[in-house]
């Protein structure tokens, strides 16, 4: 208890936000000027109502660092967030993992149009006509064929397991999704960050750090979990019942390419200026102008390129993992962009709501193209939804014990007319199995996800949910089964 007392007072001290960098470390020309005390008003307001522990945000206009700025703690010390400050990027990543095998592509040891199997050989399925049928740009426009939930599926499975796990999709993939229907798949990009190695001969994580974060500059930017653990990455924060807590999720390596690179908000602006100057950042040139247009372009009836969302006024990509959020957008005819990174995340509370944390990026965006107005508010607020889920779990808990109470009484006393009430019946067969076998059953169809998945995304009550429903259903079976016991005296 002292401990949680202890967060919730750090948490107090969310909004003391680290200074600005001096305006004379920024390059910004005269007609780059944004109104900061309004973007530092929506984002302590957005942070206070959205209980977001800290926040770091970027902004460029076309060679140029405009603003850098961190907000709120970066652990349950207390540590302030800075521009310097890791994060996890979640999605964002796709777009660096698209980069490398465009890099790859121009250098001669990637052919877009190739099949996957010709650098992947083991992934040849049963049916090797699927595996041929996917080529590497389809997997780059998330047209393979490969579905939302096979991305989602693969998150949890273990290193030992990919190669079958891949296979597995690529074999029960639909051919009429392949080629032309955008699917947007984790999977995909797993799949490009072992094209990555396999082509370039080296890791991933040392791929990225020679082509990419050392052209760019990118000193506080990492591809592997640990280095990233070591070097101040901040802390991911999710709700807990209701109470803001820092987790720590297990990230395995092979997610890394889809969704798992951490950078700081600072790196972060080099990555912008060099997307918006056709791959161009300071003297360093990490890809041509006409791949990196390449990469912007849809190529589906769906606005997606190549590890951007695209149309014809912005190029935005948004990543979510289990405790981290982060946007990234870019107004190509401006030359704007922006970066804004968050230590949180609530699944729950986004998909009942709406998305929080994007909106107060979009808002941002707003108010660098003079194009946001104070007196609209917030399209999305974050209702009591802990207090109904805390007592809908208390409630479960008070009928489990009932149940085990009922359970124990009925044995001891080998009554055989307590379990033979209409009224028992209907408990044990509605409450006792049907209810929780549906919701187990259910509940994973309806989200289309995973248990594994729904308790990593909502930590707590994604477990009470689960091993609740599972000690329901399993003293529903033991009720049973003293029912037909006595029944048969």
């Amino acid at each position: 208890m002292r401990a949680l007392i202890a967060i919730v007072l750090a948490l107090l001290l969310l909004f003391v936000s680290s200074p600005p960098l001096p305006a004379e470390a920024l390059e910004s020309g005269p007609e780059a000027v944004i109104d900061e005390q309004e973007i530092d008003k929506l984002i302590k307001q957005g942070m206070k109502d959205f209980h977001i522990p800290g926040l770091a945000i970027g902004i460029v206009k076309g060679g140029q660092i405009i603003s850098l700025k961190g907000y709120g703690i970066a652990d349950k010390g207390g540590r302030a967030v800075t521009p310097e400050t890791p994060f996890i990027l979640g999605s964002v990543s796709k777009s660096f993992t698209a980069l490398a095998i465009m890099q790859l592509a121009e250098q001669g040891a990637v052919d877009l149009d190739s099949s996957v199997q010709r650098y992947l050989p083991w992934l040849a399925a049963e049916d090797s006509t699927q595996t041929r049928l996917v080529t590497v740009r389809q997997l780059l426009n998330q047209t393979s064929g490969l579905s939302t939930n096979d991305g989602r599926s693969i998150l949890y499975v273990s290193q030992r397991s990919l190669k079958s796990e891949l296979r597995e999709q690529l074999n029960r993939k639909t051919d009429k999704f392949s080629g032309s229907t955008f699917q947007y798949s984790n999977t995909n990009y797993i799949i490009l960050g072992e094209i990555v190695r396999q082509a370039s001969g080296m890791s991933y994580e040392q791929y990225m750090e020679k082509h990419i974060f050392g052209p760019l500059e990118m000193r506080n930017s990492f591809a592997d979990a640990n280095d990233a653990a070591q070097n101040g990455l901040s802390s991911g924060f999710q709700s807990l019942f209701g109470w803001t807590m820092p987790t720590t999720p297990k990230i395995r390596p092979f997610n890394v390419p889809a969704g798992y690179l951490s950078a700081s908000a600072e790196d972060m602006t080099h990555y912008l200026i060099a997307q918006i100057n056709g791959g161009s950042y300071k003297d360093n040139r990490i890809l041509s102008e006409q791949g990196m247009e390449t990469m912007h372009i849809r190529t589906s009836a769906f606005p997606y390129g190549m590890g951007w969302f695209t149309d014809s006024a912005k190029l935005t990509h948004s990543g979510d993992t289990e405790n981290f959020h982060s946007d990234i957008i870019i107004h190509p005819s401006t030359g704007w962009g922006l970066v804004v990174l968050m230590n949180t995340n609530d699944a729950v509370k986004t998909m009942v709501y709406g998305s929080a944390y994007e909106e107060i990026s979009y808002r941002i965006m707003d108010v660098i193209l003079n194009t946001y107005s104070p007196n609209f508010p917030l399209l999305v607020h974050f209702g009591p939804l802990d207090l109904y889920l805390n007592g809908l779990i208390l409630a479960k808990l008070l009928f489990i014990l009932a149940s085990v109470y009922s359970l124990v009484r009925s044995i001891r006393r080998h009554n055989a007319r307590s379990v033979k009430r209409k009224a028992v019946k209907l408990m044990l067969i509605l409450f006792h199995i049907g209810i929780p076998l549906a919701l187990l059953i259910e509940i994973p169809v309806i989200s289309d996800s995973s248990w594994l998945l729904i308790v990593h995304y909502v930590a707590g009550a994604g477990h009470a949910l689960l091993f609740g429903s599972i000690a329901l259903f399993a003293l529903g079976l033991l009720h049973a089964m003293v029912w037909i016991r006595f029944k048969k005296r």
